[in-house]
C-alpha cells in the first residue's frame, strides 16, 4: 500500500495519480480540503488567488498560502512513497506525448478510467504543485543538517 513494486511502476498509468489524488483530497481535514478546491479550481471554475482566498474565510492572503502548504504536505504525508512514484512519472509521461501538462492531456488520461471527480485544470493545476512539493521535501530530508 506504501510503495509500489517495479512491476506496479512500470504498470500504473496517469489515471492512477488522478484515482490516487481524488482518495487523498477526500481525506483532506475539511478546511484544509475548501482551500485547496478553491485554489486549484476544482469545479472548473477560475482558481482564486491567495488573497481573494483569505479574504474569503477571513485570513490573510499569507495565512492562505500556509494552509495550502499544509494541505500540500499532508497529500504527500497520506500519499506516502505511492503518491511520490507516480508524482515522478508525470514528466515522463508528458515527455513521451511531448506536451505539458494540460487539462486537455489530463481528460486524456481519463478515458477509459472511471470518471474523475474534478476538473482536469485541478489536476493540471495540483498536479506540478505537488510534484513540487514532493521535490523539495526530498531536497530538505536529504540536505545535510
Amino acid at each position: 500500500e506504501f510503495t509500489l513494486s517495479p512491476e506496479q511502476v512500470t504498470s500504473s498509468t496517469p489515471a492512477d495519480l488522478i484515482s490516487l489524488i481524488d482518495q487523498i483530497v477526500h481525506r483532506l481535514p475539511e478546511r484544509e480540503r475548501a482551500f485547496l478546491m478553491l485554489r486549484f479550481g476544482a469545479s472548473g471554475q477560475a482558481p482564486l488567488l491567495l488573497r481573494q482566498l483569505g479574504q474569503q474565510y477571513r485570513v490573510t492572503g499569507s495565512a492562505a498560502g500556509c494552509r495550502i502548504a499544509c494541505a500540500l504536505a499532508w497529500m504527500l504525508r497520506d500519499g506516502s512513497l505511492k503518491l511520490r512514484e507516480l508524482l515522478a512519472r508525470v514528466p515522463r509521461t508528458c515527455g513521451i506525448t511531448g506536451s505539458r501538462l494540460s487539462p486537455a492531456l489530463v481528460e486524456l488520461w481519463q478515458d477509459p478510467a472511471p470518471p474523475f471527480k474534478h476538473s482536469p485544470e485541478f489536476y493540471s493545476r495540483l498536479i506540478p504543485r505537488l510534484w513540487f512539493a514532493a521535490g523539495s521535501a526530498t531536497a530538505k530530508r536529504s540536505t545535510p543538517g
